[in-house]
């Protein structure tokens, strides 16, 4: 009979406020790394498998709610409370760029296609909600990116050419459909043909990306689910 292997936690201690977001790279030369967000403004870059302490970027003037590692964990982005969005140089430390905003930044990512120095707004688009969670979907040999949201008891998505900086209206969502409860986080599946999502409710629903058909559920937690 074969046994599962027992696992221990890794204890990370650092932050001495709530972590609210945590991102892992690809493999490097050095394994895998992870970086963590909390509110207590400060976001930490650690060893993959031991958790070891390895840098903090200090920058931001408020709780630092998102985060994320490129690929190869050259570079980290950062939101926070500041009204900030800050790109870093993961081996040194440094800021790169900060972006300002006029309402706090709670989510943010960075794909190795997109070069820290051309940042540019390529549209924006008011919601009657607030939105709790966003994926983009950036193919490497096609020009349509898929960006699928999660603001309040929607999931909404929307097809747009990342090659154009200044398109002249914001694309419509399509598909767009409802759940029962506020949706706090999302992911679509890379086939682009089913996603997940979680909620108020504490369940985790398993859809069909394009009609919003629920395929499975499972009830997932004894607390409001906020995060995949």
């Amino acid at each position: 009979m074969i046994q599962n292997p027992k696992q221990s936690p890794v204890y990370c201690p650092g932050h001495s406020r709530p972590v609210v977001d945590i991102c892992y790279s690809g493999e490097t030369d050095c394994g895998h790394l992870f970086i963590t967000a909390s509110k207590d403004g400060k976001a930490i870059l650690r060893q993959g498998d031991t958790g070891d302490w390895i840098g903090t970027f200090l920058g931001h003037k408020g709780a630092v709610w998102s985060c994320v590692l490129d690929k190869h964990a050259t570079k980290a982005a950062t939101g926070a409370a500041d009204f900030t969005a800050k790109v870093w140089d993961a081996n040194s430390g440094s800021e790169l760029l900060s972006i300002t905003q006029d309402h706090i930044v709670r989510l943010w990512d960075l794909r190795d296609i997109l070069k820290p120095a051309a940042v540019h707004q390529i549209w924006s688009k008011e919601l009657s909600d607030p939105v709790n969670d966003i994926q983009f979907h950036i193919p490497y040999n096609e020009d349509q990116v898929k960006a699928v949201v999660a603001c309040g008891n929607s999931i909404q998505t929307y097809t747009f050419d990342w090659r154009y900086s200044n398109l002249v209206e914001a694309p419509e969502a399509f598909p767009k459909f409802s759940l029962s409860c506020p949706v706090n986080s999302v992911s679509l599946h890379p086939t682009k043909k089913l996603l997940v999502c979680g909620g108020d409710d504490h369940i985790i629903y398993r859809l069909n990306s394009e009609t919003g058909e629920i395929l499975g559920n499972i009830l997932g937690s004894f607390t409001i689910l906020n995060y995949f």
